[in-house]
């Protein structure tokens, strides 16, 4: 039995945590007895083996212990640790589980066979930010005792951290959540085989509307780990935690309906959530992996919907699509003989039809995250291209919600993503500070380069944020067969080329991605940086846009924008949304600052009215 006590300076109790070590037996569990906080007091617990472990919180260790040691599937376990503190509370106890499930999946020392969630909602409580602030000591002596690999800082930044199904969701969130699931099961308890066929489309889809930032990504990977949750009845009370009293009851409901959901079908639910874009999906796909009731095939493409479909002869439950915005129509799309084909499969006329009315055809439910604001080319589904997918405007589905709170922007608030909007879209808004948050415009290349080269390599040596360079589609990408950056040196054929050769940056490498990459000479596209977060990010805004000063308005030059596909069969005004568009998602991917460099000379000197310049005191 090992015991370790954490003095924090930072503790305004002046009180220290207790970590200690027993063996997972019942010998270990009696051991318990001994222990001050062995019985009626709030606890985190700690359970492991060679490869498996659990984290848990409890009121009474030794009755949940012994609890533990009645279930099979801990038979591979070991050891555990009690995480104690005199002070501990419900809330607390409840939000340190929840964190450090969050750090062991990404850690992935272990493999976590935790099926609740832990506490699935944000809330206040008393010194909240101190039992927080703790975190890091215990996460740095469970490392001294080597039972993580990773400190915590690089596991923030990691992609599985990121993704991670165990996300504490605030209220507005896990409101959406409940009552998304309780309307997909009212759905289907309605339904019968007969109607699959005829059901209406607009009244098997739920939307979710919201902004960049506002945490669809989040919502919609939770939606399929609670579903797959509830199936293997693992789900405790622990996850009704935190909630208001108005979320307790939806949880109430929720519960009474997916019993009698399961009562009357017995089999295993066939869902699946679709990413449009392939490095988002396979990002998803991969923290999947590592998550013990879900699969990398539970995260697939639309493609994958159609041929799964057709392969079992089975509709899907549900699909969620996240980015549906990103779904696609024939026009503008590379591979027009596969889309041609899928449609032919799924008796759909081509030429009329888009990747949702695959969705449509292949499931008995949807529900489809979506920002019309969000699509950068023509390829994308439109609003009334998605209405008319339906049946039905977005306004007369029974079935919508909105997500308004601004979660990846958060320290520059609500406000910053609109006001980035109207900026663009020649609104001409009130100009906004962002004490919090900065948001620099830089004069010339070298000092904005500098500045972010030094973020990058401090973000390399230190302290494992995410920084990257992105832009519009501004430069032909010269690069694009180029599988590695000696590759790029050797042939020289850098995209982005600054005052004479001094600088010189490449287009993305294909197989790289905003959140993954070692350079700050690779800049990012839309493309690869859409559905990712970054801590700060550096945006070039191309001469695609330009200013006018004739008409007072920004206004887009089409011979500066290199994305063929999204030209085609495209309208100055539509061309001019989608550059717009693509530069609102790059300026709000940072959540703790983004920095700007104008190449045109006089629409940098007009963003000088709403963005402040960037000084070397700064």
């Amino acid at each position: 039995m090992g015991n370790s006590k954490i003095q924090s300076e930072h503790n305004p109790f002046n009180l220290e945590f207790e970590i200690q070590e027993y063996p997972f037996s019942i010998e270990g569990r009696d051991n318990l007895t001994n222990n001050r906080f062995g019985c009626d007091y709030s606890a985190v617990y700690f359970l492991y083996g060679n490869k498996n472990a659990y984290v848990g919180e409890t009121n009474n260790l030794h009755n949940r212990i012994s609890q533990h040691l009645d279930k099979k599937k801990n038979k591979g376990l070991s050891k555990f640790l009690t995480i104690c503190h005199d002070t501990f509370n419900k809330s607390a106890i409840l939000d340190i589980e929840r964190e450090l499930i969050q750090l062991f999946t990404a850690d992935q020392k272990f493999t976590l066979i935790n099926g609740n969630l832990g506490q699935s909602s944000s809330h206040n409580y008393f010194n909240r930010a101190h039992y927080l602030s703790q975190i890091d000591l215990i996460w740095n002596k469970l490392k001294e005792r080597n039972l993580a690999i990773h400190d915590r800082e690089t596991l923030l930044s990691s992609e599985i951290y990121k993704f991670s199904p165990y996300k504490r969701l605030t209220d507005e969130q896990l409101d959406v959540a409940y009552k998304i699931l309780i309307d997909f099961f009212n759905s289907l308890l309605k339904m019968k085989d007969s109607d699959l066929n005829a059901q209406d489309s607009a009244d098997s889809t739920c939307i979710v509307k919201g902004s960049a930032g506002t945490g669809k990504t989040i919502l919609a990977i939770h939606l399929l780990f609670l579903l797959r949750t509830f199936e293997k009845q693992k789900l405790g009370n622990a996850f009704m935690d935190g909630g208001t009293t108005e979320i307790s009851n939806l949880y109430q409901t929720l519960m009474v309906k997916f019993n009698e959901f399961f009562q009357q079908n017995n089999n295993r639910l066939k869902i699946c959530l679709v990413y449009p874009m392939k490095k988002i999906r396979e990002h998803v796909g991969n923290v999947f992996k590592t998550i013990d009731i879900l699969r990398k095939s539970d995260c697939i493409g639309p493609n994958d919907v159609v041929e799964k479909y057709i392969e079992d002869d089975k509709k899907y439950d549900l699909i969620i699509v996240d980015e549906a915005h990103r779904l696609c129509k024939y026009k503008q799309i590379q591979n027009r003989g596969a889309f041609k084909n899928r449609c032919i499969q799924l008796g759909l006329n081509h030429e009329e039809s888009n990747q949702l009315d695959w969705i449509i055809k292949s499931s008995k439910y949807r529900v489809l995250f979506f920002d019309e604001e969000q699509t950068v080319r023509g390829s994308d589904i439109a609003k009334q291209e998605l209405e008319h997918s339906l049946g039905a405007s977005i306004e007369n589905i029974k079935s919508k919600y909105e997500l308004k709170s601004q979660m990846r922007c958060a320290k520059a608030g609500q406000d910053y993503p609109k006001y980035i909007s109207d900026i663009l879209n020649n609104q001409n808004p009130k100009k906004l500070s962002f004490k919090d948050y900065p948001l620099y415009l830089f004069d010339d290349f070298s000092t904005f380069y500098e500045y972010m080269s030094n973020l990058k390599d401090k973000s390399i040596q230190k302290d494992k944020t995410l920084v990257a360079l992105t832009a519009g589609y501004c430069r032909e990408w010269k690069s694009e067969d180029c599988e590695t950056v000696s590759e790029i040196k050797r042939k020289d054929l850098y995209d982005f080329n600054y005052q004479n050769g001094k600088y010189k940056l490449f287009w993305n490498l294909k197989e790289s991605n905003a959140a993954n990459n070692k350079t700050i000479d690779e800049v990012f596209s839309v493309h690869t940086t859409q559905g990712f977060d970054l801590n700060y990010v550096g945006v070039i805004i191309g001469k695609d846009l330009y200013y006018d000063k004739k008409a007072k308005k920004i206004k887009a030059n089409k011979g500066y924008f290199f994305d063929k596909k999204a030209k085609e069969e495209t309208t100055d005004n539509q061309l001019f949304q989608y550059i717009v568009n693509a530069y609102k998602v790059l300026l709000t991917r940072g959540m703790d600052g983004c920095y700007i460099y104008v190449e045109d000379d006089a629409l940098r000197e007009y963003l000088k009215s709403f963005i402040d310049l960037y000084s070397s005191e700064d």
